[in-house]
């Protein structure tokens, strides 16, 4: 959004992601890239810990076909309680309230019952964003997650209501990571 008004977003990876790799395709592609990662319901010692933990929980509720993995993106555009847009500067230090904000959204996924991991990236420009790889299979129920869409929405909601100042435009569909990367 350069020289515009920032605005925060979630963003769906509308992809398939049907293929038995894709996990792990997803998975590295966002931790090669980020600054740390963290999650909730996985063995964190390493990325390859994380990914086997949440194939555990396939394995364990026979749910290892379909769709892998739910893909989101969360972009936050503006300074926690400013709203004046990042710069590099700000990024920096405003790292304490985007460490409480990326855990937050995290743990409700968790709530909601699903294993995930979260990266955080700085973008070139200085936008922190946050990619989540969230289990498909429910921890404790095996079902399946119904609909991403349903997720996003309920976290967009969750955000917008908790975080105003951020000026969220909504939950937005983009094809991702094509699998054969």
């Amino acid at each position: 959004s350069a020289g515009g008004i920032g605005m925060s977003n979630i963003i769906v990876m509308n992809n398939p992601y049907q293929d038995k790799e894709a996990l792990d395709t997803v998975f590295y592609y966002c931790f090669n890239k980020c600054t740390d990662f963290y999650g909730f319901g996985v063995r964190l010692s390493s990325p390859q810990e994380a990914i086997n933990s949440m194939k555990y929980i396939k394995k364990y509720w026979n749910q290892t076909d379909g769709k892998q993995l739910c893909h989101l993106v969360i972009g936050v555009d503006t300074n926690f309680g400013t709203g004046h847009e990042y710069t590099k500067y700000q990024t920096a230090k405003d790292s304490a309230y985007l460490d409480d904000f990326t855990m937050q959204v995290s743990y409700l996924i968790y709530q909601a019952g699903f294993q995930n991991c979260f990266f955080r990236h700085i973008s070139r420009n200085g936008r922190p964003h946050a990619h989540y790889v969230i289990n498909s299979v429910h921890i404790t129920n095996g079902t399946k997650l119904r609909s991403h869409s349903e997720l996003a929405y309920g976290i967009y909601d969750y955000l917008s209501k908790k975080y105003p100042d951020l000026r969220w435009t909504g939950v937005k569909y983009n094809q991702g990571l094509d699998e054969s990367e």
